[in-house]
């Protein structure tokens, strides 16, 4: 059997609501944000001699997926050291038939990140 993709196309918009504030080396942040996607293509199914083809045909997808989150982080000298985690409120879109461990394939996840930034050059200036 082979499977054949052409002209795939997707498409993501995010939008994100967050504030913070710095308390001396410490920071918060937290937010709200939500993302589209759009997914179109052309694929067609074979069988290894071509008896049985399915010929062209089109797809398209659409997912939208809405999430809360929050952070934290300090910064030690030139390094600001951050974390996030993060819940996806669910989402809307095609039924798959993959699953993601125990959960719905549009089901809510957490997540967090963690990460390094070092600045480089003047950000802002002190005193005056």
């Amino acid at each position: 059997m082979s499977i054949t993709l052409n002209d795939i196309d997707v498409t993501a918009q995010t939008l994100r609501l967050a504030g913070s504030k710095q308390f001396g080396r410490f920071g918060i942040t937290g937010g709200f944000g939500r993302s589209s996607y759009e997914t179109t293509a052309e694929y067609r199914v074979a069988s290894p001699d071509m008896s049985d083809d399915s010929g062209q045909n089109f797809m398209s997808a659409s997912v939208t997926r809405n999430d809360m989150f929050g952070g934290a982080s300090l910064t030690l000298g030139p390094a600001r050291i951050g974390a996030e985690v993060g819940r996806t409120l669910g989402a809307s879109g095609p039924v798959m038939f993959n699953t993601f461990g125990d959960g719905a394939t549009g089901g809510r996840r957490t997540y967090a990140t963690l990460g390094v930034r070092f600045g480089a050059g003047r950000t802002h200036d002190r005193g005056q």
